[in-house]
């Protein structure tokens, strides 16, 4: 596609879960519009003209005055390029055969940069689109003469190629209406139906249950010819030969009129019908003969064709299947009635609409010769000529509803034949004059049984009552009741994440449940991990849920993932949020704390009905999330004096909170006593008010799964701030008689309050030392708060860099931190050691008995093997008893 001399792409991403736009998946194109920017249409000299004249049916959108004809409306009063791009992407897509509507075009925050989102079907057709948009409305700017077709023709071509099948779609759709979740797991057309443990697999109508066995004798027509026969159902009578002489001499014996047809091809592929006399029948052999080397030579038997659906030993539609065919006007000649047919908007190529173009090309010349016609022939008023003599619908046939004409015996039959096979879903073919009547008693016969039969032609009949097959396959997988969803819970906040859905993680598995758990350190199955590495993403948590072991999921769920790509999953059943504090602002478009939230909200909007939303009644910022919730509420707080939390318990809602040195659990207008704080380890009985705000945190989650109270109990004896349940978080350890704490602390509040009980945790007379860094993609205002927030925890910092400095010069992050340290604390001793063992190095040179070196880590493994570097394997210790008395400000 040429490149845009005015219009620059800067980026275009696919979102296919829940998102900041919408709730459908869309693909976000980023655009810089130049000196266009800020100049409305209403001021390009026949810009508006042009447009209309290369996209008439624009007249049609609504745009936001919500009718007719809005957009043309606002193109005329003038709108920016971005939106007359937005609504040329959405036309392309309809025009090659999409279900578009929805769109969306923001400034976003540089001079110059719109956003453009449109709804898609196929992501692949969609990013065209865009592009072929934007070239568009570029080549208008510059006066250029533009076409249309050619990017309708590549977006038809990428349409066939990468967009589900008709049979697939229908099984998605179907699955969709039922509220069961959907994953495509390919380009092509395998899909899950369901989440984790409870999902179903499907590829076009083949599913998980169907046997592999079967597929391979279904695919053997000859096998199954002779299996049906042996057990008294009617077939063709022929033979199986391997060359021109063997056919010829099946044909003296049989006699009459042949099918000639490949053993194992499909769709019709290499199938000559009524072949008559041994030229002929050389012929046809030689077509099998391409598909395959052994080929099937039987009588052609008289009658129409049908295909007969069963799912799990049940009919479920039945379909009269006539060849492709046009009827003569008695003015226009065969090809010209071909291409008239052809332009009905239901056909176009291969599998990809309801019915198949009709076919000219040479096998369809010989079929016409076979009735004494050729494609420049004009055809007399009300005659028929085939096209061809198959009936598949992949070769431009048509359906006939007949599921009310079946006989009951041909239907017991077909369910039979399936059964023979051993086929869940299968398409039997069936030839007889009247479907109505015993195939055994008017000369009918069972041609074929298939596997993976395709289920278009009973939604889309051309005539009768449409079949919805694709739900008969969905509910054949699904009981009534179920929907394919395992428990699912979202946790999303500023700090707490990881160590919340661990907890979470660890009750589900005393539970009884397999668990999964996807968080910034890893992707874990109950204790296996699969995968180490951030993963709070939605790539992530689509990793959690395409695993059919998983019983339970959690899934940190943090903003960038949410900003660049959408949601991992369509809802949930649990939302948690931790708190909201200063992190990331100034990045990704996030300017503030209120935009923070709304990236974070979008969490809280996706809890299905009948689920919960887990908040923080101590964190204004997130009980205003409340009122964005359409479920049930559970606030957690560190006091029942907080006054959301009072008001929410007096009209009858839930809470965890503490009182006193006990976890109280309000349900039903009762207070029940959970645990003490000195049996949850995790905690330091008590002390550390981040994490005992984690605890309160996965119990309000706990308590909306139902997990056992023992379940939890148990978990919160069982949680110890170490390497086995929850490293790099509080984690206490000792290395040749030095104290360290190692955590990932990386914003402001965090880091005041890890320092703050950091000091705590020093004996009489110690100092707080710091080893620390912040993420280098951070902004320099943002870093600055993170060096005044250091400067005002610790009594001494040595100034890190992370490996990955993302974008970023060496020594540029810590120098912008010790600048700001300086001008918080000027006499604080700060210094910049950039390689992280150094650092370590240097606060245990300065470190004594009575001192705790805090570190904060990039990589964990990679930070605990600078630790046994320099002295053999942590030693891990337990809290001890804190000499200074001090209160910990909550994250």
């Amino acid at each position: 596609m040429k490149k845009t001399s005015r219009l620059v792409i800067k980026s275009i991403r696919t979102l296919e879960g829940p998102n900041l736009h919408t709730y459908q998946p869309v693909v976000a194109m980023l655009v810089s519009l130049g000196a266009y920017s800020d100049i409305p249409t209403s001021k390009l000299t026949s810009f508006n003209k042009n447009l209309l004249g290369l996209l008439p049916n624009l007249k049609e959108h609504h745009c936001t005055r919500g009718q007719r004809g809005g957009f043309i409306q606002r193109l005329l009063q003038g709108t920016l390029l971005g939106h007359v791009i937005e609504h040329v992407a959405l036309e392309l897509q309809v025009l090659s055969g999409m279900n578009v509507v929805y769109g969306k075009t923001r400034a976003a925050h540089q001079d110059g940069l719109y956003r453009v989102v449109v709804e898609y079907q196929c992501a692949e057709v969609a990013h065209y689109a865009l592009r072929a948009a934007v070239e568009l409305v570029d080549g208008l700017l510059d006066k250029r003469v533009m076409s249309v077709a050619p990017h309708i023709e590549t977006m038809e071509r990428l349409r066939a190629r990468y967009d589900l099948g008709p049979s697939t779609r229908a099984v998605v759709e179907a699955a969709k209406r039922r509220g069961i979740p959907v994953l495509r797991l390919n380009k092509g057309s395998l899909v899950q139906l369901g989440y984790g443990a409870r999902q179903q697999r499907i590829q076009g109508t083949l599913t998980q249950h169907t046997s592999c066995i079967a597929v391979d004798i279904a695919t053997d027509k000859e096998m199954t010819k002779a299996l049906l026969s042996q057990h008294g159902i009617p077939v063709p009578p022929g033979g199986l030969v391997t060359s021109e002489q063997e056919a010829v001499g099946l044909l003296r014996r049989l006699r009459g009129t042949m099918v000639v047809k490949p053993c194992d091809s499909n769709q019709g592929k290499g199938v000559s019908l009524k072949v008559q006399g041994s030229h002929s029948l050389r012929k046809a052999y030689r077509v099998a003969a391409t598909y395959s080397d052994r080929v099937i030579v039987e009588r052609y038997i008289e009658g129409r064709n049908y295909r007969v659906l069963v799912v799990a030993g049940e009919v479920i539609a039945v379909s009269e299947r006539i060849p492709a065919h046009v009827m003569g006007d008695g003015r226009s000649t065969i090809t010209e009635l071909t291409n008239k047919m052809n332009e009905d908007p239901r056909r176009g190529l291969g599998h990809e609409k309801p019915l198949t173009r009709l076919p000219m090309d040479m096998q369809t010349l010989s079929v016409l010769g076979s009735q004494g016609l050729a494609g420049d022939d004009v055809l007399p008023e009300g005659r028929r000529a085939y096209l061809r003599w198959n009936a598949n619908l992949s070769t431009g046939g048509i359906a006939h509803d007949a599921t009310t004409d079946i006989a009951p015996a041909n239907a017991q039959m077909a369910v039979e034949a399936a059964r023979l096979v051993d086929l869940d879903v299968a398409g039997v073919d069936i030839i007889a004059h009247d479907i109505g009547q015993d195939i055994r008693q008017s000369n009918g016969a069972v041609i074929e049984v298939n596997a993976a039969p395709g289920i278009r032609m009973h939604h889309y009949p051309n005539r009768g009552i449409p079949r919805d097959a694709g739900l008969s396959i969905v509910n054949y997988l699904f009981a009534t009741s179920d929907n394919g969803r395992i428990p699912l819970v979202a946790v999303t906040g500023t700090n707490g994440k990881t160590t919340v859905s661990r907890l979470l993680a660890h009750m589900g598995r005393n539970g009884g449940k397999v668990t999964g758990c996807a968080c910034s350190d890893g992707v874990y199955v109950d204790e296996q991990c699969l995968l180490l590495g951030d993963a709070s993403g939605p790539r992530s948590a689509r990793m959690m849920l395409e695993n059919p072991r998983v019983e339970m999921a959690v899934l940190e769920t943090a903003r960038g993932g949410m900003i660049r790509a959408g949601l991992g999953f369509d809802e949930c059943d649990v939302a948690v949020v931790t708190n909201l504090g200063d992190d990331h602002v100034g990045q990704d478009g996030i300017d503030n704390l209120d935009a923070l939230r709304d990236v974070k909200g979008l969490v809280v909007e996706v809890v299905r009905p009948g689920g919960t939303v887990v908040l923080n009644a101590d964190d204004a910022m997130v009980c205003s999330l409340a009122r964005r919730a359409r479920s049930r509420i559970i606030y957690f707080g560190l006091t029942a004096d907080n006054v959301a939390l009072r008001d929410h318990m007096d009209s009858g809602g839930q809470a965890i909170y503490c009182r006193g040195d006990h976890i109280f659990q309000y349900t039903g207008n009762q207070e029940l006593p959970l645990i003490s704080l000195a049996s949850v380890p995790c905690t330091f009985a008590g002390r550390y008010l981040p994490n005992v705000a984690n605890v309160l945190a996965a119990l309000g989650a706990a308590m909306a799964l139902g997990i056992p109270p023992m379940a939890m109990i148990r978990t919160l004896n069982e949680f110890k701030p170490d390497a086995r349940c929850n490293p790099g978080r509080l984690e206490i350890i000792e290395v040749n008689g030095y104290r360290l704490c190692v955590d990932y602390a990386h914003n402001p509040p965090a880091v005041a309050a890890l320092a703050q009980f950091g000091r705590q945790l020093c004996n009489q007379g110690g100092k707080c030392i710091g080893v620390v860094t912040a993420p280098g993609d951070r902004t320099n205002a943002a870093l600055r708060r993170f060096g005044q927030a250091l400067a005002y925890g610790f009594d001494q910092l040595i100034i890190k860099e992370d490996t990955d400095r993302r974008g970023r010069q060496p020594g540029e992050t810590a120098q912008i931190i010790k600048a700001a340290v300086r001008a918080a604390k000027p006499q604080l001793p700060v210094e910049v050691m950039l390689s992280e063992q150094q650092a370590i190095e240097r606060a245990l040179e300065h470190s004594k008995g009575d001192d705790l070196v805090v570190v904060l880590y990039e990589t964990y493994d990679l930070t605990m093997n600078v630790l046994t570097n320099l002295g053999g394997k942590p030693t891990h210790t337990t809290c001890p008893a804190p000499t200074v008395a001090g209160k910990a400000s909550q994250v």
